[in-house]
């Protein structure tokens, strides 16, 4: 299936959860990082069972310091 990561369109196995989007595009390992899917912030806590369908639309924040 499509979704559009960072308004980019993907493709992605059907039923892919929001962990493993983040695995498969590698912000698995990262810190400081906010997802929000169609225009909802998600928690952490729900991100291994938060399923993505057809058209949905990420957006995945990574927070860095700077100076």
């Amino acid at each position: 299936m499509q979704i559009h990561l960072n308004s980019e369109p993907k493709k992605v196995e059907d039923s892919s959860t929001l962990e493993q989007i983040m695995q498969q595009f590698g912000f698995a390992n990262k810190k400081g990082i906010a997802i929000a899917l169609n225009e909802v912030v998600i928690p952490q806590k729900k991100w291994a069972e938060t399923i993505l369908n057809e058209n949905d639309k990420l957006l995945i924040i990574t927070a860095f310091q700077g100076g």
